[in-house]
Order: C-alpha cells, then structure tokens, then sequence
C-alpha cells in the first residue's frame, strides 16, 4: 500500500467538501492584546484577534508575563520529565492549592490536558455511561488553563481520593511531560488575579455588547 497516496486522497476530500484547514502566520503583539502581526509570503498585515480563547487578556497581562519570566530565570522551561520520575515541582503545588481554592474543593490534578480523564472513570467505574451533548464545547470535556487564564494545560478538583486515583491510573497523567513550572506559575498568578479582579470580565461582556448590537 502506497501510504502517501492514501493520505493525500483524505486531505482531498477534506478539501473539496471545504473542511481543510489552513492556518494563519500570526505573531502576537506583548502588550497590546488583541492586536497581531499576519504574515502573507513576504508582507506583514497588522490584524485583530477575535478568535482566541485568551478572551480576557490573560495571555498578554503584565503580571501574567513576570511570573512566567521569573520562573523561567529561577528553573529553566522544562519540567524535567513526568512527575512520577522527576518529581513534583514547587510551582506544581501552589498551582494546585489555587486551584482547589478557586473551585472550592479539597484538591487539585494538573494535566497537560484533560483528554484522559473522562475515559480513565468511564473504563474503571463498574456500569458507567457518560452523556455529552453533540453542541458541547471541547472545553466542557477537556476544563482547560488556555480559555481565560491565557497559558495552557489541564486540572481536575475534586475529593483527595478522586484525585490520588486519577494520579495512579490516568495514562495521560503517568505517561506525559508534566507542565514546565513556568507554566504553572503564570497560571497561578493569573488565577490569583482573576480571583479579585472584575475589569478583564467586563470589558469582555462590553464588547460583546457591542458586537451583538451591530446589524448583520
């Protein structure tokens, strides 16, 4: 089997049915959120962003950015390898008690996302069934640090023994590159933000407002 061919005659059906995805050359602008650069060939076009789930800012926030530079000059950008080898991080551990926090809950698990937990409780929970409505958003079944907090990766809170299970049996927990401690720590910082802050929200929902009031 030619497996070229066969590929390539799958992304000709994507094509022709208009599902094929081209992505943009985008360069984002610090500080100037949601401003970007779009890079066509040889020329750059200056654009605005409206399709990001950093719709808050986070991503570009000053305080956000500090924790990350910080962490980054204080441990480097690697987390090392899974936790289960190299250990837990420090910035592992705040992040998780804000998280906790935040939800109201006893503990918190990070993940690089949250692909393998539905599957992992769905597979050990004897007579499970899980329902998920087809206009669910990825984001209600994989509750991520990207939408909002403006980094990446993935969590669960819950009960102590909820989360010591998913840590022991979650393939995607014990098999993967635990988050670079940099990353946990603009998430904590974002959070921490966020917590006590109402200006990002309604800023966003007055640009909704204002979105909505245009005519089609």
């Amino acid at each position: 089997m030619n497996f070229d061919t066969f590929f390539n005659e799958q992304l000709d059906h994507l094509k022709s049915d208009g599902n094929y995805r081209y992505f943009a050359e985008l360069e984002r602008k610090a500080g100037k959120f949601p401003h970007a650069s779009n890079q066509v060939e040889s020329e750059k076009h200056d654009v605005t962003v409206c399709c990001s789930n950093n719709y808050l800012g986070m991503g570009q926030n000053p305080l956000t950015i500090a924790a990350m530079c910080e962490a980054v000059q204080r441990m480097g950008t690697g987390a090392g390898d899974t936790r289960n080898i190299s250990g837990t991080n420090h910035d592992h551990l705040l992040l998780k008690a804000e998280l906790a926090d935040l939800h109201g809950n006893d503990v918190a698990l990070l993940f690089t996302s949250n692909w393998a937990v539905l599957s992992r409780l769905g597979s050990r929970l004897q007579d499970c069934v899980i329902l998920s409505d087809a206009g669910n958003h990825a984001s209600m079944i994989e509750g991520t640090l990207g939408n909002a907090y403006g980094v990446v990766g993935g969590y669960i809170t819950g009960s102590a023994p909820l989360c010591d299970f998913m840590r022991s049996f979650a393939s995607g927990f014990i098999f993967t590159s635990a988050l670079p401690p940099a990353v946990a720590a603009a998430a904590r910082a974002s959070i921490m933000h966020l917590k006590t802050s109402t200006g990002e929200r309604t800023r966003h929902q007055v640009q909704v407002a204002k979105l909505g009031a245009r005519p089609d």
